[in-house]
């Protein structure tokens, strides 16, 4: 009897929302397709944030160079002006 009454009550509950079940299902192709362009953007934000990565480290790399080069270019000047 309780088996009886819990499918009564399925079937019930797939009676009254079957113009939704219908209008979900209707909308999957298009939230599918939504869901792809997400994910298409967000493999193009992560190509270009490699990319930026990428080319801070190189300033990174040529600032670091620059620095060590004035250091260098001081300690000549100090040493030159010690003589």
């Amino acid at each position: 009897k309780k088996l009886s009454s819990v499918l009564e009550s399925v079937d019930n509950l797939i009676k009254q929302n079957t113009t939704n079940v219908g209008l979900t299902i209707a909308k999957l192709p298009s939230l599918i397709s939504g869901v792809d362009a997400v994910v298409d953007n967000a493999k193009d934000v992560s190509d270009v944030a490699v990319d930026v990565a990428s080319d801070v480290l190189a300033v990174k790399e040529k600032v670091k160079s620059g620095i060590n080069t004035s250091v260098h270019v001081a300690n000549i000047i100090k040493d030159t002006m010690k003589k």
